[in-house]
């Protein structure tokens, strides 16, 4: 009897089979750019991105833009996300795409707030309580 008998072509299907469908889901990751302008197209330096998963609301993706309003992403093809950019001085912009993976490079426009803080005032208290270390 013969102890070195040929591979079973069934098993061997059954394995490439298993093998493909472990490969990592990050390759549907896509690398996704978007850009910040303010009104008169000009960039928005430092606007904070925030990029929200619909599906599931704890799953975000925070970052600043670079000082040319550019940011970059990966986030995953067929899925729906929620943008939300903001930066001082202008207005809050909130957008759902549903992301498909055809387009990858997004543009937004954020509208000035009209109201800008014209000056602050700092007030201190002396402590009531002053604390000395006894060493």
């Amino acid at each position: 009897m013969n102890k070195f008998l040929p591979p079973d072509p069934r098993k061997f299907f059954i394995l490439l089979l298993i093998l493909v469908m472990s490969f990592p889901l990050h390759s549907q990751e896509i690398v996704v750019t978007l850009r910040v302008y303010n009104q008169k197209k000009e960039p928005l330096s430092y606007a904070s991105i925030i990029i929200i998963n619909r599906l599931d609301s704890t799953t975000k993706v925070g970052m600043m833009a670079d000082s040319s309003g550019f940011g970059s992403f990966k986030l995953w093809k067929n899925a729906q996300y929620l943008f939300r950019i903001s930066a001082a001085n202008y207005l809050t912009l909130e957008k759902g795409i549903s992301f498909t993976g055809s387009q990858t490079h997004f543009i937004f426009n954020l509208e000035p707030s009209g109201k800008t803080l014209e000056t602050a005032v700092v007030t201190a208290q002396k402590p009531l309580k002053k604390h000395k270390n006894r060493w």
